[in-house]
């Protein structure tokens, strides 16, 4: 499924399209890489929540969300072309300009992972939505990249938001979150990890199997493109894709594969 790998890594995902304008650049993503991961558990011709003892989400690494370890250092090495030091000057420009809107910290996490340099980590967690737990997939992708920098009564402070924010009645219950709360899940380990889990049995089982099945349904035969239904067939598809790669990098097996919607 090279279209949908391409169309997420260059796409969907601005802190990697920032860096990777060429398909030739994303070559080196595990996330483009289909033998890497295992095949679905697949039961009944369904696929089946299952983590893995040997996955990054059992072992509780970081990161492990839209980005591995091993794709930091594929960044890192892909910026000494000149074309992407140039856009990587840019990112840094807008991280640094007072006048940026953006709140999450997103950027500065992951110029602090590329480049080591604290003031980025420090700029990151003093940014105003640093305690504001959301849905949208730029705060869960700044947890993840920083997750193992932060000190530990911080990330139980933050797991606590997550699942307050998750649980029923909560600010996100409505959502989808597999995404966030797959980067918040600890291994089975975590203060809230109960909750988690069956956070995100739940939407497993409605974004990466019905919701993933509904749309490869609708899109057989037209292909996915966000010009033919708009602003809210645009939303049914990106959350979805965004599960899809954080499922596929958390469990190791290859949930991207079946996002053929896109």
């Amino acid at each position: 499924m090279k279209i949908s790998r391409n169309r997420f890594l260059g796409l969907a995902s601005l802190s990697l399209s920032c860096l990777v304008p060429t398909a030739d650049a994303v070559d080196g993503l595990r996330a483009m890489q289909p033998g890497k991961f295992r095949p679905v558990t697949v039961a009944a011709g369904q696929p089946q929540f299952h983590i893995p003892p040997s996955s990054r989400m059992a072992r509780n690494e970081h990161p492990r969300f839209l980005l591995v370890p091993e794709d930091l250092d594929t960044l890192r090495q892909r910026l000494v072309d000149p074309r992407l030091a140039a856009e990587f000057q840019a990112l840094k420009r807008r991280a640094e300009d007072s006048r940026e809107t953006d709140t999450s910290g997103w950027k500065q996490a992951l110029l602090w992972k590329l480049t080591g340099d604290r003031k980025y980590l420090e700029v990151a967690r003093r940014a105003p939505g640093f305690r504001r737990p959301t849905w949208i997939f730029g705060w869960a992708a700044m947890m993840d990249l920083l997750w193992h920098d932060l000190p530990a009564e911080e990330r139980r402070e933050l797991s606590d938001l997550v699942a307050k924010a998750v649980a029923r009645d909560g600010s996100l219950y409505w959502r989808p979150t597999l995404h966030l709360v797959s980067v918040f899940y600890e291994g089975g380990q975590g203060p809230n990890d109960a909750l988690f889990l069956d956070r995100m049995r739940r939407d497993f089982d409605e974004t990466l199997v019905q919701w993933t099945d509904k749309l490869n349904h609708w899109a057989a035969g037209r292909g996915g493109s966000d010009m033919s239904h708009g602003y809210n067939g645009e939303h049914a598809y990106w959350e979805p894709f965004v599960a899809a790669i954080a499922w596929t990098h958390g469990s190791g097996e290859d949930y991207l594969d079946r996002t053929a919607f896109a």
